[in-house]
């Protein structure tokens, strides 16, 4: 049963990182649409919370608000998943592409264990 069980988590992980992806780049088209004038309105996203923490891979504690006027894209992953670990290299090599674009990419684990997170970008 646990093995089924693994199995359905990545599924709904993999599909919802299709999803996050698929509306971050809608988002980052309709941006691009919209500076070249083909587009009459840009409606923005909604904001985080000011007082939204996130760590980062060295335990460090970041604030959301510090991302202020940047397209934030989610990567929602975890170390028991197979397919969230294939792709982290891929992610990884996409936001460094966009590093020059005021777009960030924050890869948030669904490990428990900070440490867990931690070995894994360890050893990867």
């Amino acid at each position: 049963m646990k093995r089924k069980d693994s199995r359905i988590w990545s599924w709904i992980a993999t599909g919802a990182t299709c999803f996050i992806m698929a509306v971050a780049a809608a988002s980052l088209i309709q941006a691009a649409q919209a500076k070249e004038g083909q587009l009459e309105v840009l409606r923005p996203a909604l904001p985080a919370p000011e007082n939204t923490v996130y760590f980062d891979a060295e335990g460090k504690e970041q604030r959301v608000a510090d991302l202020k006027g940047k397209v934030v894209v989610l990567h929602f992953w975890a170390k028991w998943c197979p397919p969230c670990v294939v792709e982290l290299p891929e992610f990884k090599a996409f936001a460094e592409s966009m590093a020059s674009e005021s777009v960030v990419f924050l890869p948030l684990s669904l490990d428990k264990d900070p440490d867990t997170v931690a070995q894994f970008f360890g050893q990867n």
